[in-house]
């Protein structure tokens, strides 16, 4: 999970429930987050919570709007929900959930690069799509 160091007012928690299997990479300003013995989207949604996040504003420190930061050292005190006593039930509807967004976006980018593949046909005044597309 990716939690942003960078103005925490804009909740940017990224749920990453599987690693891809090229090298991911991620910019600095995120804190990497990996929960122990529970699935991703557990700790994901516990810290989307409203009180988390307003908690977290309040630790930001920095000159403007745009440049403010939290410290990592800080993320990591802030009291969040114990998702391991969530019920058997309940962890597995919210490891399933996180999955589907998963599945979502990995679809959205297919169909937005297949968009992005046939646009230009479509717009350039071509009658027919090349066969095999």
């Amino acid at each position: 999970m990716l939690f942003p160091k960078l103005n925490p007012r804009i909740p940017r928690i990224w749920n990453i429930t599987s690693l891809p299997s090229e090298m991911a990479l991620a910019s600095t300003e995120f804190v990497v987050l990996r929960p122990v013995g529970v699935d991703t989207s557990a700790l994901w949604a516990a810290l989307r919570q409203p009180d988390v996040l307003a908690e977290l504003r309040q630790l930001v420190g920095g000159m403007t709007g745009s440049r403010q930061r939290i410290q990592p050292t800080q993320l990591l005190r802030v009291w969040v929900r114990d998702v391991r006593r969530l019920t058997p039930g309940h962890a597995a509807a919210i490891a399933n959930l996180g999955a589907l967004c998963n599945e979502r976006r990995i679809e959205s980018a297919r169909l937005a690069s297949c968009r992005d593949a046939l646009l230009p046909l479509l717009m350039s005044g071509i009658d027919g799509l090349p066969a095999g597309r």
